[in-house]
């Protein structure tokens, strides 16, 4: 099945996210591969708009400013139908959140055991401190019996 093309195809007058990674190459060359890191929140933006499903194709926008154009430095991407192997690439690393361990019962018992300790304390749980003020307290018992509560993570 072919892609659904948006009525208009030029992607600089698509309508846009405030995501902005600004990026300056140490030189460009012809022909080689050029890195661009730090697109992760440009990519968060676009997929967090309304309407954005999994599967959805995804449209990045290079743009110079004035100064590269003095320069006479330019970037060439290429479609993918033009040159599969010139297409540009997007490679996306994912690391899933860690596994959830719920606070239980023994937690808050083992919390109001450090009652008064402080992170210079030989065996003080920095999990308990839940304020990170170096120390357990009122506040991060509450917080923790809410969270046991709740049955969030520790």
């Amino acid at each position: 099945m072919p892609p659904v093309l948006p009525t208009n195809r030029r992607a600089d007058l698509r309508p846009r996210t405030n995501a902005v990674r600004t990026w300056q190459p140490a030189s460009l060359s012809y022909p080689a591969w050029t890195t661009i890191d730090g697109l992760a929140p440009v990519v968060q933006a676009v997929i967090d708009r309304p309407g954005w499903t999994p599967g959805n194709a995804l449209a990045l926008l290079v743009e110079s400013d004035a100064s590269n154009l003095a320069n006479n430095d330019y970037l060439d991407f290429y479609a993918i139908d033009y040159s599969p192997t010139l297409a540009p690439r997007l490679h996306i690393g994912y690391l899933p959140p860690a596994a959830c361990s719920p606070v239980a019962l023994a937690d808050l018992v083992a919390a109001a055991a450090q009652w008064g300790w402080t992170s210079t304390t030989p065996g003080f749980d920095a999990r308990f401190d839940r304020d990170h003020d170096q120390d357990i307290d009122v506040a991060d018992l509450t917080r923790l019996a809410q969270m046991w509560s709740d049955g969030e993570c520790l």
